[in-house]
């Protein structure tokens, strides 16, 4: 290469400094002497720099910067609570065991698949606490119902069960060996609410009357939209009103008020719904007695909710 040549390509490579300097905002006042303060003066810019807080989900997220942001300084990501999702509760983590600050309360054979779990606090649609699930009911279709025991506060110390004896229409008579078998087999499929349906159409067809029946669908509530009217258990589900009575008792917000209804001190006759035939129907002591008496009789009525359990 000539030293023309050379000289050349040197001039066409400072015209490409200079031009570099003129696009970075800088103008060199001549000649390539003046390139270097050129340089000096080109204007810098500075980063736009925001904060950034990042709250947890259960799904991923894509944070992308908004415009005119060149970065995030600080960045705090809040720590996991269980508010992150709505399945983290007392009822649905193993007892005593806590996760994210939630201690479990669910024991080995409590759990279920429906919407609520053995002793879940039920409050009505103006958050009214009524009572504790006291156990799950399935009907001669397949439907489970979670069994809601209500409170002290809508209890009655004294009913009859009927106002005079009979065979009440179309309700199944079970007999005394035969209680025990369903109990135990699970075979038991005629609801509270079915039972108190059949005996108030007989007591209206015979001008009879069931205290027990009519106190229990004297109390009804709103729950997510539907109302559900209090009925008198069956024999099953009195049953489950026993076996967790205490732990029912201690969560009852109305016991104090009401503390000759209080379901963990009480020694008496709990009527159930179902029939032993023409002049008897089933109670069961609260201390877990299963036995059958005068439907004349006047003992303890418990009302309960049938809530389907989806």
């Amino acid at each position: 290469m000539s030293t023309y040549d050379k000289l050349d390509t040197i001039n066409d490579s400072l015209n490409d400094i200079k031009t570099a300097i003129v696009a970075k905002g800088a103008t060199p006042s001549g000649n390539i002497t003046t390139y270097a303060a050129a340089i000096g003066n080109i204007p810098q810019s500075t980063a736009v720099i925001t904060s950034l807080s990042v709250t947890p989900t259960t799904s991923s997220q894509t944070i992308t910067a908004p415009s005119g942001t060149d970065g995030y300084s600080p960045i705090s990501v809040a720590a996991v609570t269980s508010s992150i999702d709505s399945n983290i509760t007392a009822g649905n983590i193993k007892k005593d065991v806590t996760i994210l600050g939630v201690t479990g309360t669910l024991e080995a054979g409590g759990g279920h698949s429906g919407k609520y779990k053995l002793l879940d606090r039920i409050k009505d649609d103006s958050n009214n606490e009524i009572g504790s699930v006291c156990g799950f009911f399935t009907d001669a279709n397949d439907n489970e119902y979670a069994i809601v025991c209500l409170d002290a506060q809508y209890r009655l110390a004294s009913a009859k069960w009927t106002s005079n004896t009979g065979t009440v229409t179309n309700l199944t008579e079970y007999s005394m060996n035969g209680a025990g078998v369903d109990l135990i087999a699970n075979t038991y499929t005629d609801t509270a609410t079915s039972n108190c349906d059949k005996i108030l159409s007989w007591c209206t067809a015979n001008s009879y009357t069931s205290e027990a029946v009519s106190h229990c669908r004297s109390k009804s509530f709103v729950i997510d939209g539907t109302t559900y009217y209090g009925q008198l258990p069956n024999l099953c589900e009195l049953f489950y009103i026993c076996a967790n009575r205490a732990e029912i008792s201690n969560a009852d917000t109305s016991k104090s008020s009401y503390s000759s209804l209080d379901i963990a001190t009480l020694a008496t006759r709990l009527w159930s719904s179902s029939q032993y035939n023409s002049n008897n129907a089933w109670y069961i002591g609260n201390y877990g007695n299963v036995n059958t008496i005068l439907k004349t009789n006047s003992y303890f009525v418990a009302p309960v909710l049938e809530i389907p359990n989806t």
